[in-house]
């Protein structure tokens, strides 16, 4: 499950990349620290 949100993310990044990398940072401190 895991692997496929990874997956996931990386398809949202290369959509768009520049904002990606924030979002993607902040989203996965959010979705650790559950």
């Amino acid at each position: 499950m895991f692997r496929k949100h990874l997956m996931n993310l990386q398809k949202f990044k290369l959509k768009v990349v520049g904002r990606a990398e924030v979002e993607d940072v902040r989203y996965l401190k959010i979705y650790m620290s559950r």
